[in-house]
């Protein structure tokens, strides 16, 4: 019972803070993510005015409160900490030929291959 009053109690923030999100008035070009990040500390800040990014780190907050923490909130957006480890640059395009594909999908095949008759040893 007490996890399910949790549950509502998490649910009801949610919805109070899509609420005040809403209330803001910034246009979509003014709404920015900027991230703090110094080298001589673990700990990395983020100020966010960008609705949806806003509402993915209140989930955050609520999902895992002992890592992620809103520190400090304005008319016009929030303020985060959270371990700097979580920060990430990814680069998601590569661009490959047709014959490079085939090889490609040749070695995942001969390496899926060999793992299926290893494990059947």
């Amino acid at each position: 019972m007490q996890q399910i009053l949790g549950v509502v109690a998490n649910i009801n923030k949610v919805k109070q803070i899509i609420k005040r999100r809403d209330e803001m008035k910034l246009t979509t070009e003014e709404q920015e993510l900027c991230i703090n990040a110094e080298r001589v500390s673990d700990i990395a800040t983020a100020y966010i005015s960008d609705n949806t990014w806003i509402t993915k780190m209140d989930k955050l907050v609520i999902k895992n409160p002992k890592e992620f923490k809103c520190i400090a909130e304005t008319e016009w957006g929030k303020m985060y900490s959270f371990p700097k480890k979580y920060i990430s640059i990814r680069v998601s395009s590569r661009s490959m030929s047709d014959e490079q594909r085939e090889a490609a999908s040749k070695r995942f095949t001969k390496m899926h291959l060999d793992r299926q008759l290893q494990s059947n040893i």
